[in-house]
């Protein structure tokens, strides 16, 4: 999977939506069924994390958006919301239909 890159830009609740959406799929294409994702994983990977003006709340805010009724918080902080929040996602093909016209594929473009 590739790594993304801030590049001057302001981490969006959209752009961690879509990153977590082209890991499940990922993860789906590859027969799992579940996986637990850690939230400072998925900041560092769209860049900006670590450092002063980082998105830590927005990252897990939207991570919490995403759980189902089977999905589980395995680790959480005690504030609730900073980089050691995992939560694991049980996956299905309809949990991933997609989302505000978002897709692994446009996510891709926009990085890169």
């Amino acid at each position: 999977m590739p790594s993304f890159t801030r590049k001057e830009r302001i981490v969006t609740a959209d752009d961690v939506r879509a990153l977590l959406l082209l890991i499940l799929e990922r993860v789906l294409d590859l027969g799992g069924v579940e996986i637990a994702i850690k939230a400072g994983n998925v900041h560092r990977r769209l860049g900006g994390y670590p450092a002063r003006d980082h998105c830590m709340p927005c990252v897990c805010a939207v991570m919490r958006e995403m759980m189902g009724p089977d999905d589980e918080v395995l680790a959480e902080p005690s504030r609730g919301y900073g980089a050691k929040l995992v939560i694991r996602y049980k996956l299905s093909r309809k949990r991933l239909l997609p989302r505000r016209g978002t897709s692994g594929i446009d996510t891709l473009r926009r990085f890169h």
